[in-house]
């Protein structure tokens, strides 16, 4: 048997963002205000690239997800400007 909460897990303002959000709706690493999609990108994938030991020569994969809530021409947006990202350092995107 399914139970379901009933109400929302979290609410956001029409002008805030979740950054990180967990798939099952926990929350992120935190709020913020709307800000343009290059800086979401930099605010979520920058502290992955440096952080994890990727090289120039490298293939990553690269996935965007808004959980079913972003528009898909947001994700797209977001992922043309997270695709160059690994592209300024030689790691190129395999899979996406």
């Amino acid at each position: 048997m399914t139970r379901t909460k009933g109400s929302p897990l979290f609410e956001l303002g029409e002008d805030e963002i979740e950054m990180g959000v967990d798939i099952h709706g926990e929350p992120g690493r935190h709020r913020a205000k709307m800000m343009p999609a290059n800086e979401i990108v930099e605010e979520l994938l920058g502290p992955v690239v440096r952080d994890l030991p990727f090289k120039e020569g490298d293939r990553v994969a690269l996935m965007i997800n808004g959980l079913g809530g972003t528009p898909i021409n947001e994700l797209y947006l977001l992922y043309g400007q997270a695709h160059k990202r690994p592209a300024e350092q030689g790691i190129s995107v395999g899979r996406s």
